[in-house]
């Protein structure tokens, strides 16, 4: 039986000095906390591969379900597009952002010349 601390977070199976069970939270995808281990490499390495695969068992149900979702005629178009955006956000597809107004590369330039024209004038006082 896994031990949880009041927020739901599992414990560390590890013992301490005095035989009495750890009350630090284990490290997610671990079994122990990083007093008793948690932060060697290998463990971290393990604990992001069973991160990993209890997220890849989740996949197909989630996509699934929202399958389901998008063909529902009962469903409200809000949540279809937020289905959509959710997944197309994390199949790593952005929203092209634009920028409206003075071009950013005229701003530079015009920076550009500025500084330049500092410099000339600066250089001619001396």
């Amino acid at each position: 039986m896994t031990r949880k601390d009041a927020q739901g977070r599992r414990l560390c199976t590890a013992t301490t000095n005095k035989g009495q069970p750890c009350r630090g939270p284990a490290r997610k995808g671990a079994t122990v906390c990083r007093k008793h281990g948690g932060s060697l490499p290998e463990v971290k390495a393990k604990a992001a591969r069973n991160v990993r695969d209890a997220i890849g068992d989740l996949v197909d149900p989630v996509l699934a379900a929202f399958g389901v979702m998008l063909e529902d005629p009962k469903t409200p178009a809000a949540v279809k597009v937020s289905i959509g955006n959710s997944i197309l956000d994390r199949a790593g597809y952005k929203p092209v952002i634009r920028v409206e107004g003075v071009p950013a590369l005229a701003v530079l330039e015009a920076w550009k010349e500025d500084l330049e024209a500092e410099k000339l004038t600066s250089s001619a006082d001396v």
